[in-house]
């Protein structure tokens, strides 16, 4: 058992099954299920990666605005990869505090267009910054691959949040 605080009630006891499902807070399942998008998502981005061997991970956006320069070696991949896990879990609490107030059965276009929207975001401030190391000049097919994984990362975002939040009648 763990005891959560509530603002409004004080502590709970809660079963540690339950602490993800049934949470009250909404800003921390969706900083949850963004972390957990997240990770779906580059996963999928390594296996695009392998198979092409073309072409920037998506950890390696983190890595340029970290390092100011694309990661070459074990520890920047690593310290990429965790920022943008972490940048994924603020993207799900913002998706969470934006949707909170939303009620519709359609919340997998949400998710669809919260993820095209990132992307879009994304890829305008790499054009409008710039920003050379992450610019796919030479590799035409990448910017598809990056919104099919923004797209990816959405729905999951959206499914992962919906199923988590607590049924309500």
């Amino acid at each position: 058992m763990i005891f959560i605080y509530h603002a409004r009630s004080g502590p709970k006891k809660c079963l540690q099954d339950d602490f993800i499902t049934h949470s009250e807070d909404t800003l921390f399942r969706g900083t949850f299920c963004g972390a957990i998008a997240g990770i779906l998502k580059d996963s999928i981005d390594y296996i695009f990666y392998a198979v092409n061997t073309e072409g920037v991970f998506f950890w390696s956006f983190a890595s340029v605005i970290a390092f100011g320069k694309l990661p070459k070696g074990l520890f920047p991949d690593i310290f990429g990869l965790t920022l943008e896990i972490i940048f994924s879990a603020f993207l799900g609490f913002i998706y969470a505090g934006v949707t909170k107030k939303i009620k519709t059965r359609h919340y997998l276009i949400n998710g669809i267009f919260f993820g095209s929207m990132v992307w879009f975001l994304i890829r305008a401030a790499i054009v409008g910054y710039k920003i050379n190391e992450l610019k796919t000049v030479g590799i035409p097919v990448r910017p598809f691959i990056t919104w099919f994984l923004s797209l990816v990362y959405g729905i999951t975002l959206a499914w992962l949040e919906r199923k988590l939040s607590p049924k309500t009648s």
